[in-house]
Parts: C-alpha cells; structure tokens; sequence
C-alpha cells in the first residue's frame, strides 16, 4: 500500500486544504455555477460579470448576456404601460451601491423577452419574481460586485390570481411559500429593529426638548431679573436728568437726548420681562396717529453730531406737508436709530449718508443711502434676522450684531401697526439703500392742535 506525501500531489493538497480538515477546498466557481438558485453578478454599473446555469434556465438567456447592462438585456414590457420593473430594480441596486448594504425587494412583477413570438404578439412573457440584492466589498470596504439572486414566483402568483389549485401546483407552491414566509419572517426582524431605533430616537428626542424647555426658563428668568435690576439705574438716571432741567431753565440740545435716550431705555427694559414674546415677534405695540417727520427729526438730531466727526455728512430731506402713519413712535425711533448707526458705522471718512422720506401713492417711503460698503441682493431679507450683518465680523470691519430692526420691530408687529419693511438694492455695490415703507390712513385726521 503506497501513500504520496503533501508535497508530491499534483494538485497541492497544503494550498488546497484547509488546516487540520482532510478535505479540499471547494471550487467556488463550481459551487457558483450548479447553485440551484437562479445569481447574477453585476458591476457597479450594472455590467453583468458572471452568470450562473439557474439564472439563464429562468431567463430563457444564453451566455452571451454577460458584458451587457442587465437592463439592455431585460427592458420593461413596451406593451405594459404600468410596466415598473425596470424603475423598482434600477432603485434597489442604486441603493446597495450608495449604502453598501443589502436589498430585499418586494415581489416584483418583470416580464421577460420571450425570443419570439408570443400568444399576445408582445414578444413578452409575464415573470413574477422575489428579488435580493447583496453587495460584495472590496479591502477598502467599497462595492465591487453585487450578487443578484432571484425566486421565480410567477407559478404561485398566477395560482392565487386565478383561484385553480391543481394537487401539484399546489405542492409546489407550499414549497415556494415555507421559503417565502422565511424571507418575510426575516423582513419583519429587520422592520423590528428600525422601530426599536426609532423608539430610541424619539427618546433622545424628548430628552432635547425637556433640556430647551428648561434652557428656555432659565433665559426667561435670566431676562426678567435682568429687566429689575436695570430699573434702579435708569429711575437714577431719570431723577438727575430732571434735576439738571431744573438747574438749566434755558434748557440745553443734550437734556432732549438725554430724555428721550432714557425713555427709550425705560421702555426696553420692560420689553425684557417678556423676552420670549420679543424673540418671536409678539412685543405689545402703542400705535399711534403721528407725523413721521417729527419721528425722523428726532432721530436724526440725536446722531448728527456724531455724522459730523471726520467729515462725514448726513443730508435729510422731509415733505413740506406732515406725513400722517399709525404707528408705534418709539419703535419707529428704534428702527430709524438702527438704520443711521449702520449707516455710520459703514460710511468712510467724508462720506455722506441721504434721508429722504416722501409720501404717494397711500404710502410713506424712508429711503438711506450711503456711499459705504454696500451688500449682496442676496442678503436682503437675510439683514432682518437676528444678529446678522452683511460684512464678516473682522479687523477691519466696524464692530456690531447687525441691523437690530428684527427686535425693534418684528415682521408680525410691523404689519400689525402698518410699518412692514423692506430692503432693496439693486447690485452689490455701494450706495445701496434700505427702504422702509407704511402705508397711510386711510381717513386723515387732523393732528392736535390749537
């Protein structure tokens, strides 16, 4: 009796066997090509790359469908019109591409080129199919192939539509249905485990929200004990300034800023004790029939001494008739504040920035200009928001938190008390102006007088 060393055999047995098991390594190919389900492996692109001997005995196919694009090789039904084949399978192997992860598909209806003539004259024959598409990765983890196995259930389908159960068709149609209750029983684990992630996620969900809540209360009490305290400074600040009025009878230009500075201060710090209703735009208003020409004098008396370092100049220009708006004054004030502060703070020495206000057509028009930096068209209504400016925060740029016209005057209150705003530019480049504009009464009172 003669044995033949490791060494000695022809095929290799130590490459061909694995440790310590006294058989070989099967040929995959092999065990690929007699596999009794129905595989085809794709490229990423759809290519077909490999086809197994089940695959082309349900197809009808030959090898030569191998270097083609699986959907040049298997198009939809042209006499189908709800024919979806195509579109459902294209879906599922894009998504195994784009998520490296398998896709079940539902039963799937694909009719399939006959190679000649068929009873209907579609060329056609009506396929039922049970479709799974597993991604194979490479060593970096990207999709290299992807194996495409499929059922035919075209025999079970039309058994259930057509209500004839023969005693075999029937049998082997059990048979087909234990597998398919095994692929659904599979399916309804994987439906499972995406609802117990969303039960977790919705936990986490929660959890945010009772922390925002929360976060929310502290600010609210931050705000109001911030707004009570800043009352002790200003009731101070208030008496002295009384008290230097009754030191100057004939008065002085400061005492009037003074004044109304900390009217307006006054009047903010109570907007503080409600600050949640400021940030979303619900700050209680005080309309008012007022001449819009006192609300721009003021405001620009109150800056133009500031206009008149480094030679900057500010030009206003008012209607010789009043200009009739109801609105709230101190936040009109607010708004024109906010405006010729911007307008300051981006106007180079010597420079010059324009007031117009005019009144046509059932409305009022602020219009400023400046010569200053300018800003994209893009960001107009982008301006209004909370903290946002139209150049980057840097060295070189003034300091500030924005236009402030979204606290002074939200949207909502703006059309409550008739004072919408808009903003218009027409390129980014200087002398861009912002635009304000409220529509007048319609029944023009007279305003109060002697």
């Amino acid at each position: 009796m003669s044995t033949t060393s490791p060494s000695n055999s022809p095929s290799g047995s130590q490459s061909r066997t694995p440790s310590g098991s006294p058989y070989a390594v099967p040929d995959f190919r092999q065990l690929f090509e007699f596999a009794l389900s129905p595989l085809l492996i794709l490229a990423p692109d759809f290519v077909i790359v490999e086809v197994n001997r089940a695959y082309l005995a349900a197809t009808g196919k030959g090898r030569d469908i191998v270097g083609r694009r699986i959907f040049d090789v298997f198009p939809d039904n042209p006499a189908d019109p709800a024919a979806d084949g195509v579109a459902n399978l294209r879906r599922s192997l894009e998504t195994v591409v784009g998520t490296a992860r398998t896709d079940t598909m539902a039963l799937q209806r694909y009719d399939i080129p006959a190679g000649g003539d068929t009873d209907d004259g579609t060329g056609f024959v009506e396929r039922w199919w049970s479709p799974v598409n597993t991604p194979v990765l490479d060593a970096e983890g990207r999709v290299s192939h992807i194996i495409h196995r499929v059922e035919d259930v075209t025999e079970f389908v039309l058994v259930r539509r057509a209500g004839r159960e023969k005693e075999r068709a029937a049998a082997e149609a059990r048979t087909r249905a234990e597998g398919m209750e095994i692929d659904l029983f599979v399916r309804a684990r994987e439906i499972r485990e995406v609802n117990e992630q969303l039960r977790r996620l919705n936990g986490d969900l929660d959890a945010a929200g009772h922390r925002l809540r929360e976060e929310q209360r502290a600010k609210d009490r931050f705000i109001a004990t911030l707004s009570h305290e800043l009352r002790n400074p200003l009731a101070a600040a208030t008496a002295a300034t009384e008290l230097l009025g009754l030191d100057m009878p004939g008065g002085h230009p400061a005492l009037s800023v003074l004044e109304r500075q900390l009217g307006i201060l006054a009047r903010m710090s109570n907007d503080l004790l409600d600050g949640t209703r400021a940030v979303t735009g619900r700050l209680e208003l005080v309309p008012e029939r007022m001449d819009l020409r006192s609300a721009v004098e003021s405001a620009c008396a109150d800056i133009r001494g500031l206009f008149g370092h480094e030679g900057r100049v500010l030009d206003v220009r008012l209607p010789d008739r009043p200009v009739l708006v109801d609105g709230d004054r101190l936040r009109l004030a607010q708004v024109l504040t906010n405006l010729l502060s911007n307008a300051l703070k981006y106007t180079l020495p010597g420079g010059r920035t324009a007031i117009h206000l005019s009144a046509g057509e059932g409305r009022a028009q602020l219009t400023v200009r400046d010569d200053g930096i300018g800003f994209d068209p893009g960001q107009a209504e982008e301006l209004f928001g909370v903290f946002m400016r139209a150049a980057p925060a840097g060295p070189q740029t003034p300091e500030g938190l924005g236009l402030g016209c979204r606290w002074s005057v939200p949207s909502s209150n703006c059309t409550v008390a008739g004072s919408p705003r808009t903003a218009t530019v027409p390129a980014p480049e200087p002398r861009s102006p912002l635009c304000c504009r409220w529509p007048r009464p319609t029944a023009i009172r007279r305003l109060p007088g002697p």
